[in-house]
């Protein structure tokens, strides 16, 4: 499936978003090592899903925040993210550093996460 690469500007941070696939909506989010691109893992999840793959801010090509100071930061940045793009309700997973950020907004917000990767939800 046909991906696009754009920059889009968040709580006054820029950052580098990856998106593709249509269907039910799914946020993946990268570990520390940062994001390598559109991987071909996210290109069979695009077969399913409408696939929305951010740079955290402060990482690649992403704008790095002065507000940004530690994880509960990002995680309020990624929901701000989530209602930017009229996401009402996602599927997250993430690796690494980007399991974490997702289980932090699963924690903020009871809404907008669908469903993260073990639960029954």
């Amino acid at each position: 499936m046909p991906h696009t690469v754009e920059m889009i500007t968040v709580a006054g941070a820029t950052i580098r978003l990856f998106r593709g696939g249509s269907g039910q909506k799914l946020v993946f989010l990268h570990g520390a090592g940062g994001h390598t691109g559109w991987m071909a893992f996210l290109e069979e999840l695009s077969t399913r899903f409408e696939v929305f793959a951010p740079e955290h801010p402060g990482f690649g090509q992403s704008d790095d925040p002065p507000w940004l100071d530690d994880i509960a930061d990002l995680a309020y940045f990624h929901l701000d993210l989530m209602a930017g793009l009229g996401l009402e309700q996602a599927h997250l997973i993430g690796t690494s550093l980007g399991g974490w950020v997702a289980a932090e907004m699963a924690v903020r917000s009871t809404e907008r996460p669908t469903a993260l990767p073990g639960s029954t939800g």
